[in-house]
């Protein structure tokens, strides 16, 4: 004797019309999940009797489930509540204990930068504060002379030089002449040491050369110097 399958939405109303000692009848009444179909089927039928046709939490599930199994979807676990979890601050992945030496080692390096090489970056470079004197690396001074014919010469440094040489020109701008100043911004001449278009008083003109080994870093301006 073959087992009676469930019964199908669509039959209810022919199997509820069998008798009541037909098999697939009581199939209906013994079998949870068709009996739970009878109670939505009768439910439908007569809305205003809801309350009376109930049915209990087993009768339910098995209504679910075969539903699912009627449209072809897997069978559903109970809904589980939802647990939020709470919101990480931007940085958190910057606390990871992997990153702790890369921090760590960040930090040194500022430190060392604060101690060592910030002083020197402010520090200025050595010049002589001279009156007339501009900003700007070779500029010139205007000319100190003394009573007994000599010049100073005041100039600023130049961050890449040596030594520095001072060249004259006569007013064609032909050379007439040099002085070593040795690493000093500031030399002062002897009129032995000038060019003798200077002693007889003519106008001389004269530039600073700023050296390394026997390269030109840099140059200054023209300025004129003459006699009193």
């Amino acid at each position: 004797m073959n087992p009676v399958q469930c019964i199908a939405e669509e039959a209810l109303g022919e199997v509820l019309a069998l008798p009541a000692d037909d098999p697939r009848r009581s199939h209906l009444d013994t079998c949870p999940r068709c009996h739970a179909l009878v109670l939505s089927y009768q439910g439908f039928l007569a809305p205003d009797a809801n309350q009376a046709l109930a049915y209990g939490t087993h009768e339910a599930q098995a209504l679910d489930r075969a539903r699912e199994r009627l449209l072809g979807v897997a069978p559903t676990e109970e809904a589980r509540p939802v647990v939020e979890r709470p919101s990480r601050p931007w940085w958190a992945p910057l606390a990871a204990p992997q990153l702790r030496p890369v921090f760590a080692l960040a930090a040194i390096a500022v430190v060392t930068v604060a101690i060592f090489v910030a002083p020197q970056l402010r520090r200025p470079a050595p010049s002589p504060l001279v009156r007339g004197l501009g900003d700007r690396p070779m500029s010139l001074a205007e000319p100190a002379y003394g009573g007994d014919g000599s010049v100073r010469l005041v100039w600023r440094s130049s961050p890449e030089a040596q030594r520095y040489e001072v060249r004259f020109f006569s007013m064609a701008l032909e050379p007439i002449g040099q002085a070593d100043a040795g690493g000093d911004t500031t030399v002062t001449l002897s009129p032995a040491r000038l060019p003798a278009a200077y002693g007889h008083g003519e106008l001389v003109l004269y530039r600073v050369a700023a050296l390394r080994g026997r390269d030109q870093m840099a140059i200054s301006e023209t300025r004129p110097i003459q006699r009193p």
